[in-house]
């Protein structure tokens, strides 16, 4: 399976869904033996799905092969220029994919695939190289007609629909729960999951998703709950929609 402009698609979820997404592919494309290709315009993991990697980055560099490509600026005509792919390729290195891993030179397309341009640019273009000569992957398409009394939906449709589905952001109503049902093992657990953020506030899908927790994974009901009592009394601060920080009680 491949995802050309993934960046664009993952961009159209929320960040915990995203996360929630990759683990997704990653996990079923391991049981099938199937080969998935995702191709990210992006330097690292926390450009794809946010700053709440959550165990996900391990799963990436244990997982993933990662390949690059050296990109070059041409000029776009006036002061403006843009990247484009040079055809050369290595191993990624998983921490930041615009690197090359030790060694991981994994050589140039040939010129002869460069024979043709693209028309956007004027760079070579393997991919319609390739096409003179296999003919029989060229596809012809129909110019589509517009039934009768049908018309072409306005440019900002997709736009319109997105603002109507889109879902506002509610404060959340903690629901009460006894006290003493929530351990104080647990409450040290959240503060050191918070305080051991990378980039801080730790958002509650990170907290949620934290290796910390083991096989145990906490209810949705319980972490809020135990968030509220964490905020009353002034160990975290913070919101769902902003993300939790540990107050400093030395400031």
């Amino acid at each position: 399976m491949f995802f050309d402009e993934a960046m664009r698609l993952l961009s159209l979820l929320e960040e915990s869904d995203r996360t929630w997404a990759i683990q997704y592919l990653l996990s079923r494309f391991a049981k099938s033996g199937g080969t998935l290709i995702i191709v990210l315009h992006g330097s690292k993991l926390t450009s794809v799905v946010g700053k709440a990697t959550a165990g996900l980055a391990d799963t990436f560099k244990q997982s993933v092969n990662f390949i690059g490509c050296v990109a070059v600026a041409v000029s776009a005509g006036g002061l403006r220029k843009m990247n484009v792919a040079s055809g050369e390729y290595f191993k990624a290195n998983p921490n930041n994919f615009g690197e090359s891993v030790s060694g991981g030179n994994l050589g140039i397309i040939p010129e002869w695939l460069k024979t043709h341009l693209h028309p956007g640019n004027g760079q070579p273009d393997p991919a319609r190289t390739l096409l003179q000569f296999f003919p029989e992957l060229i596809q012809e398409h129909e110019r589509a007609v517009i039934p009768k009394g049908e018309k072409i939906a306005p440019s900002n449709a997709v736009n319109h629909l997105e603002s109507i589905f889109s879902k506002p952001y509610q404060e959340v109503e903690f629901l009460e729960l006894e006290e003493n049902s929530i351990s104080e093992a647990d409450l040290e657990q959240i503060v050191a999951i918070v305080a051991a953020t990378a980039s801080p506030p730790a958002s509650f899908a990170a907290i949620r998703n934290s290796r910390k927790w083991g096989e145990e994974k906490k209810s949705v009901l319980y972490l809020r709950n135990a968030l509220s009592q964490l905020i009353n009394t002034n160990r975290l601060c913070g919101n769902e929609k902003d993300g939790f920080s540990v107050i400093n009680v030395n400031q």
